[in-house]
């Protein structure tokens, strides 16, 4: 059995991260038996983002309004969809709960019990 914690962080990011090339910026620790993530998501209203699963992956998508009617000088900001996918493995989908707090979305993802099961012979 490999001991996680002795992993280099390069490993992590390979096992979580299916989408490189999102904005959303993440943090992703465990405390007890769950998987904590905070995700910098500025500039969004809770409304714009979207949380869902499938399989042990959980993906966080932002749909912003875009504001194209006005007549910009100066245009730095992007408003732009964006989505990322962390695949967390064994997790309880049906127990998420989520918290969005000046521009950090907090994700706290109980992790599942595995099922240990005795198989009889015949």
């Amino acid at each position: 059995m490999i001991e996680l914690s002795l992993l280099p962080i390069e490993f992590y990011d390979q096992l979580f991260d299916y989408s490189k090339n999102s904005n959303i910026k993440c943090d992703i620790y465990e405390e007890n038996n769950n998987f904590i993530i905070k995700a910098d998501i500025v500039g969004a209203k809770k409304e714009d983002i979207n949380l869902s699963t499938k399989e042990g992956h959980l993906t966080i998508s932002v749909k912003r309004d875009k504001e194209n009617d006005r007549k910009y000088i100066l245009r730095e900001r992007k408003y732009y969809d964006d989505a990322r996918t962390l695949y967390l493995g064994r997790i309880d989908e049906e127990n998420i709960d989520a918290s969005y707090n000046d521009g950090v979305l907090t994700i706290i993802v109980p992790k599942s019990k595995l099922n240990n099961k005795t198989i009889e012979i015949k």
